[in-house]
């Protein structure tokens, strides 16, 4: 019964260690697509219609 509980325990710990890098991953992605869309690059700007 010791043995369940520790492999339970180190399949828990191992999918917190799983979310929480693909949560630091998907951050990141945020914060890259938060800068682009701040800071457009010139080429990436839309045509503006003239009035």
């Amino acid at each position: 019964m010791e043995g369940v509980v520790v492999s339970c325990q180190i399949i828990v710990s191992a999918l917190a260690l799983t979310i929480s890098l693909e949560l630091e991953t998907f951050a990141e992605r945020l914060q890259s697509m938060a800068a682009a869309f701040h800071n457009p690059q010139p080429g990436m700007q839309s045509d503006a219609i003239p009035s």
